[in-house]
């Protein structure tokens, strides 16, 4: 039996959903997004104060950890969209590095569109470059990933031949 969706289908998809995802948090408001974050904050000051002391998690705090956090998510769901969306291209015969990156800044920039609608939200071209960056992250990691599987299959076959 074959299954409804099929490889090319399913990459697509998840990558579609995971663009989804992106949309569902920037339509938070300005409040329930610093809610969002001063959760992983807090959790990672505890992780902090439990290692190495309260001096070090109030440094980190006054460092800018929050800023950084929040700065650090954009950049790995953009680097999470890259990913997918080149594995999507590559899988639907379409070299995936140029495309894909395209394809995520203009989503970057759709995104920071839209929250620009968003109450507490504004348009920041500083994220748009780093949602960017990430996405880079992203389909370097995908071609890295491609270039290991080659080399491995590259080593099967040749040892296969060697085995005859």
């Amino acid at each position: 039996m074959r299954p409804v969706m099929g490889k090319k289908q399913r990459a697509i998809l998840y990558a579609g959903l995971w663009m989804v995802l992106i949309f569902a948090f920037s339509a938070f408001s300005g409040d329930e997004s610093s809610l969002q974050s001063g959760r992983v904050v807090a959790l990672v000051l505890s992780i902090v104060r439990g290692l190495f002391g309260e001096n070090t998690a109030v440094a980190l705090e006054r460092a800018g950890l929050a800023f950084f956090i929040r700065k650090a998510a954009h950049f790995t769901e953009y680097a999470v969209l890259g990913f997918l969306v080149a594995r999507a291209l590559f899988l639907n015969g379409i070299r995936p590095w140029m495309p894909a990156i395209l394809i995520c800044a203009a989503y970057a920039c759709l995104d920071e569109f839209h929250q620009s609608f968003v109450p507490g939200r504004s348009m920041q071209l500083r994220d748009v470059c780093i949602d960017s960056s990430g996405a880079i992250v992203g389909v370097l990691l995908f071609l890295a990933v491609c270039a290991l599987k080659r080399a491995d299959t590259s080593a099967s076959a040749r040892e296969q031949v060697r085995e005859r």
